[in-house]
């Protein structure tokens, strides 16, 4: 499968890395002034990381928010019989 490694835009520069089987591993991005972001996410199986601290776990029926200094914030979603999310909370 031919996957992007890098994309260039106007605000900055997208890299991506993949593991064995076209998963994702890991995405970051960086932009220049005025206002520089400098951001890497990695994605271990469910559990997506923002600079290293953990920031959601993803399943199957919804995740779980992890926001600094706050207790762990769960998610769900019921979906139709299509796969559609119909309702999120």
């Amino acid at each position: 499968m031919n996957l992007p490694a890098q994309l260039s835009t106007i605000v900055g520069i997208r890299s991506f890395a993949y593991i064995y089987g076209q998963g994702k591993y890991s995405s970051g991005i960086a932009t220049a002034s005025p206002n520089p972001i400098e951001e890497t996410r990695h994605y271990l199986g469910g559990m997506e990381l923002k600079n290293g601290a953990p920031e959601a776990y993803n399943f199957s029926d919804g995740r779980i928010v992890y926001e600094q200094g706050q207790v762990p914030r769960p998610q769900f979603r019921l979906a139709d019989h299509l796969g559609n999310t119909v309702v999120f909370f």
